[in-house]
């Protein structure tokens, strides 16, 4: 997801606009997809709201950054590394020369050990920018599905059952001369199949309390 959030100095209304429309956006994000927000969020975090900073308090802008953070249970990973001033910084005013750090990296808190790192670069990327490449280094630990355990046939059960053995074998018969009687010949693939549909329909699987 890539945002850009008004200025500081703009209008609370605009920066309020943009925050609730970036809930919204959050919101329909579910909760077990892996989330990550980019953008300049033209915000100064302050130590207090963010361990390894570049700035020594938090602007207005930043208060709003603090309370998504906080309510959507997420992290600034460029902040989160002890990383000299020189990378921290994503920012150059051109006219001034002063740097801040207004550029972020979003994820969400349960997958804080997926980031191995995050910092501000100065590449070819940004040349004629005021703005740094601000990169993040992730490894994604993924759950495998689980398949469901397969039925194994419980063949002690079916040899103590002339019942089932019965039934089995008038299944295979069955179903055998019905492809005689349509004209179909009886191969060995066919008896395969016959005896494959006779074992889920009469023999029990492990852990059945009754035979089918």
């Amino acid at each position: 997801m890539s945002v850009y959030s008004p200025t500081n100095v703009a209008l609370i209304e605009e920066v309020e606009r943009f925050y609730d429309d970036l809930r919204t956006a959050i919101h329909h994000v579910p909760a077990h997809n892996f989330l990550i927000i980019l953008g300049e969020f033209n915000a100064r975090l302050g130590p207090e709201d963010a361990p390894f900073t570049y700035h020594t308090n938090t602007n207005r802008n930043g208060e709003h950054l603090t309370a998504l953070l906080t309510e959507h249970e997420l992290l600034a990973a460029n902040t989160l590394f002890r990383k000299r001033m020189g990378k921290r910084w994503t920012f150059q005013d051109r006219a001034t020369s002063m740097r801040r750090q207004l550029d972020y990296i979003l994820v969400r808190r349960k997958w804080r050990k997926s980031i191995l790192n995050a910092e501000s670069y100065s590449t070819f990327d940004s040349v004629g920018s005021d703005h740094r490449v601000v990169a993040a280094r992730l490894r994604l630990s993924l759950r495998v599905p689980k398949s469901a355990p397969r039925a194994r046939p419980d063949w002690e059960a079916f040899a103590g059952s002339p019942e089932l053995q019965a039934n089995y074998t008038a299944e295979v018969r069955g179903r055998l001369h019905l492809l005689a009687e349509e004209g179909e010949p009886t191969t060995y693939e066919r008896f395969l199949s016959a005896s494959e549909e006779a074992t889920r329909k009469w023999v029990p699987t492990k852990g059945d309390i009754e035979p089918p």
